[in-house]
């Protein structure tokens, strides 16, 4: 969250995370895992883009666990991290 409030609040900042994510997450405490790749997509106020994750491999989830991680019961399409869901 503190690194979208940063990208909200200076536009230098922000351009540079749009060019070189890595290296500004990086900058900024957060770990990237080797060989993960990063693409930050500016929303427009006017859209709504929703993640679609990649499916896991088999976790041994029960049904019970699966139907609370998917957000079964209202999931929170926040991502400013300021309503308490986690999102960053």
């Amino acid at each position: 969250s503190k690194v979208v409030a940063r990208a909200w609040n200076d536009d230098e900042f922000k351009q540079r995370l749009l060019n070189e994510p890595e290296a500004v997450m990086k900058e900024a405490g957060l770990e990237v895992p080797e060989g993960v790749s990063v693409s930050i997509v500016e929303q427009q106020p006017d859209e709504l883009r929703l993640l679609l994750p990649a499916r896991p491999k088999d976790m041994g989830l029960d049904d019970e666990m699966l139907e609370r991680l998917s957000g079964a019961g209202g999931a929170c399409l926040c991502v400013c991290g300021s309503c308490g869901c986690g999102m960053i």
